[in-house]
C-alpha cells in the first residue's frame, strides 16, 4: 500500500526525507525561506512551495498539492518555544504571530480536505508543553472537535533514529478516530551512539582546507587553547583560572562544550557554535596524515610530477635537490659559543647565519622579558594536543549535519556557513522521522485491511471512538 504525506513548515527536507524512506509519497512541502525549498527538492527529490502559511486560505493549500494527504508533518517555528528567547520577548507581537503557526497550520488542514487527514503529527521543542500552553489547548481542542484522539509526549530523536545524539523533542500525534480505529503505537527505541562511530567514516578536517561543508572555523588562540584545557564531557565552567570565562547569569550550560568521542553528542542547535553550544569534540585522530606528496623533495635526475594549479609545498613534492650549490657557509656560520669563552669579532653585519652569534646561556631559570604571545591574536587553525591526548576542535557544519542523520554527500545552497547550521539545526532527524512514519504506516495498513493490530510496544494514542 502507498500512502500520502504533506510536509507544512518544511525546512531543508528532513522529515520528509525520513517518511520517504518508509515508503511516503509527498503530495506537497511548503515553507517560508526560499533556500529552505531549494534544499529540499535536492534531499528529497520532491517540488517544495515558497509560501507564507499565516497568509493562505484553506482552498489555497488544497489547490496547491497533488491530493489528499492521509498523513501531515509539521514543525512549526519554534524560536518563541524555546528557552533560548527570553519569556519577555516571546511575548512581543513578532513572536506571538510565529506561535500562532502552530495552530495555523493544521487549521488549514483541517478545513482543507473532508473527511480531514487520517493522522496528523506536530514536531516541536519541549517547551512548547509550557510557554505555548495557550496554543496547545486551543490546537487539542480544535483536533477533538473534528474527532480526532489526540497525545502529547516527548521523545528523543537519538533513541528513535539510532543517532550519535541526545535530542529531546515534543510531538502532538492525532488520529481521526473514525477513519483509523486501530491504535497507533510509539516506535521502539535503539542505541544512541557514540560520537566516533559516525564522524569517523569522514576524513580528519585538515586546519586551513576550504571543502565547503567540511570546513573548521577559525578562532582567536585563546580559544583554542580553552578547547584544549576544557576535559572532554565538560564545558566552559572548566577551565582554569588563568583563561576562565566571566560568570553571567545568561550564560547557558554548554558553550565550549567538549563531546567525548565514545559517547552521543548533546543537541545539534540552530546558530551553534562553538561561543554557545556543545558542538565541539573530543578527537583521537590527531595523527592525520597530510596528503601524500606533501612537503616531498625530488631529485635533480628525477622527472616531475605533473604541474597542477596553485601547487605548494604544502601540498606535492614541488621541492627539488639542487646540486648547484655555488658556495660553502663561513665555517661558523650559525656557532654557539660557551658561556666561559670570549666571544668572536663582533662585525658590522652579525647575524646566526654568518658568525658564531649565539651563546649556551645557562641561566634557565631566569626571568625572560619579552612581548608576550598574544592569545588574542587574529583568528587562526590550530593543532593543540590536549592532556588527555586527543584533538579538541569545533565540529564542522557537515559534522553536526551527519549527526542529525543527515548523509555526508549533503548539498545545501549558498554559502553562508551561519545559515547553513541554522537550517541543519532547525531539521528534523531524518532516522526519526523514519521511525515515526513507519509506525504511521503500519496504523493506516491494519485500518485500510479491517485488521487488528496487536504490539509489544507502548500505546501512542489509544482513544478509540
Amino acid at each position: 500500500m502507498r500512502f500520502t504525506v504533506l510536509h507544512l513548515f518544511c525546512g531543508l527536507g528532513g522529515g520528509a526525507l525520513g517518511f520517504k524512506r518508509a515508503g511516503f509519497r509527498g503530495v506537497g512541502a511548503f515553507d517560508v525561506d526560499a533556500d529552505c525549498c531549494c534544499d529540499f527538492e535536492l534531499l528529497v527529490g520532491e517540488p517544495s512551495t515558497v509560501a507564507d502559511l499565516g497568509e493562505m486560505t484553506p482552498d489555497e493549500l488544497r489547490a496547491q498539492c497533488s491530493g489528499r494527504p492521509d498523513v501531515v508533518f509539521t514543525s512549526p517555528p519554534c524560536k518563541s518555544f524555546s528557552g533560548c528567547l527570553p519569556a519577555a520577548t516571546a511575548e512581543t507581537e513578532p513572536y506571538l504571530q510565529l506561535s500562532s503557526l502552530a495552530l495555523r497550520g493544521v487549521w488549514l488542514v483541517l478545513e482543507a480536505w473532508d473527511p480531514p487527514p487520517s493522522l496528523i503529527v506536530l514536531e516541536n521543542v519541549p517547551r512548547i508543553m509550557s510557554r505555548g500552553r495557550h496554543w496547545l489547548d486551543q490546537l487539542s481542542g480544535l483536533l477533538r472537535a473534528y474527532g480526532y484522539a489526540v497525545s502529547e509526549t516527548t521523545h528523543d530523536c537519538g533513541e528513535l533514529g539510532g543517532l550519535a545524539q541526545h535530542r529531546r523533542r515534543f510531538l502532538l500525534v492525532a488520529r481521526h478516530m473514525a477513519q483509523v480505529p486501530e491504535f497507533l503505537y510509539k516506535p521502539p527505541l535503539r542505541r544512541v551512539r557514540g560520537v566516533g562511530e559516525v564522524l569517523g567514516g569522514l576524513p580528519v578536517p585538515l586546519p586551513g582546507a576550504s571543502d565547503g561543508l567540511h570546513r573548521l572555523p577559525r578562532m582567536s588562540p585563546l580559544n583554542w587553547l580553552r578547547l584544549a584545557l576544557i576535559p572532554a564531557g565538560g564545558d566552559w565552567r572548566d577551565l582554569p583560572k588563568a583563561v576562565a570565562l566571566p560568570q553571567r547569569a545568561s550564560r547557558h550550560n554548554g558553550p565550549w562544550g567538549v563531546n567525548r568521542w565514545d559517547a552521543g553528542s548533546h543537541t545539534v542547535v540552530a546558530e551553534g557554535t562553538p561561543r554557545n553550544t556543545w558542538c565541539s569534540v573530543q578527537d583521537p585522530r590527531v595523527t592525520c596524515q597530510r596528503r601524500e606528496g606533501s612537503l616531498g623533495v625530488r631529485s635533480w635526475t628525477q622527472s616531475s610530477v605533473a604541474v597542477i594549479a596553485n601547487g605548494t609545498h604544502h601540498n606535492g613534492p614541488w621541492q627539488v635537490a639542487d646540486p648547484r650549490l655555488a658556495h660553502n657557509p663561513r665555517p661558523d656560520s650559525y656557532g654557539v659559543l660557551d658561556w666561559a669563552e670570549p666571544s668572536h669579532c663582533i662585525r658590522a653585519v652579525q647575524k646566526p647565519q654568518n658568525t658564531s652569534d649565539s651563546v649556551a646561556d645557562p641561566r634557565v631559570d631566569a626571568e625572560l622579558v619579552g612581548e608576550p604571545l598574544d592569545l588574542n591574536g587574529r583568528p587562526c587553525h590550530l593543532v593543540i594536543r590536549a592532556l588527555d591526548g586527543t584533538w579538541h576542535r569545533p565540529m564542522t557544519t557537515l559534522e553536526l549535519a551527519v549527526l542529525q542523520g543527515f548523509p555526508a554527500d549533503l548539498q545545501l545552497v549558498g554559502r553562508s556557513h551561519a545559515a547553513w547550521r541554522q537550517r541543519i539545526g532547525n531539521a528534523v532527524p531524518p532516522p526519526a522521522a523514519e521511525a515515526i512514519a513507519r509506525e504511521c504506516r503500519t496504523t493506516l495498513e491494519a485500518a485500510r485491511g479491517g485488521r487488528l493490530l496487536l504490539s509489544g510496544q507502548p500505546v501512542w494514542v489509544e482513544e478509540r471512538v
